[in-house]
């Protein structure tokens, strides 16, 4: 999928099935819930941006995401990368 035709809920839906994938329960990802309350470790978080990288384009790097604590934040940065800030 080329980032021309990326949308916030698009990346926002990919996002969640990803982490759901990693193990989290989809009944509590939100987005203030912590990673950490999700059973997510920083390894998980890493490979979802990988995740979104190869789906959609998007240039997230292993580092971008290292300070991301929840879903809000870690979108902000997806957000930010695929130019939709």
């Amino acid at each position: 999928m080329s980032s021309s035709a990326v949308t916030r809920e698009a990346l926002e839906t990919f996002v969640i099935d990803a982490l759901a994938a990693q193990g989290a329960a989809r009944e509590r990802i939100g987005p203030d819930v912590s990673f950490d309350e999700l059973g997510l470790d920083s390894l998980n978080v890493t490979d979802m941006g990988l995740s979104v990288k190869t789906e959609f384009g998007i240039d997230v790097r292993p580092g971008d995401l290292e300070d991301a604590e929840n879903l809000r934040a870690a979108l902000a940065v997806i957000y930010q990368k695929a130019g939709l800030g």
